[in-house]
């Protein structure tokens, strides 16, 4: 077998792993904010993502990790966001810094 498949076949594995997490993930996200966290099951995550419910488990332990990475993600996108409001609006590092603080707070 040639060497260089290999990456190539990772690479591809690794792009459909990242596709289907990001398709659970957004299922989960329109589930939630339709019908609320609680009311809102497993099945239909994997229903409205088109995956197996194992394949829900190969990417996320219940529906409690499922939210908390959803938080995660929604945190460090509105930190990225802070950061980059302070490095346009700012020069010196204290006034961003401040900015930042600010718009955290």
């Amino acid at each position: 077998m040639n060497q260089n498949v290999v990456p190539i076949l990772n690479s591809h594995q690794e792009r459909r792993k990242r596709e289907i997490n990001e398709r659970i993930k957004a299922a989960g996200i329109q589930l939630f904010q339709e019908q609320g966290y609680e009311p809102t099951t497993i099945e239909q995550i994997c229903e409205r993502a088109d995956v197996a419910r194992r394949t829900f488990y190969k990417h996320f332990l219940s529906k409690q990790h499922l939210a908390h990475a959803l938080s995660e993600s929604w945190m460090y996108e509105q930190s990225a966001r802070l950061v980059d409001a302070a490095c346009q609006h700012h020069e010196n590092a204290i006034e961003r810094l401040r900015f930042y603080i600010l718009g955290v707070a």
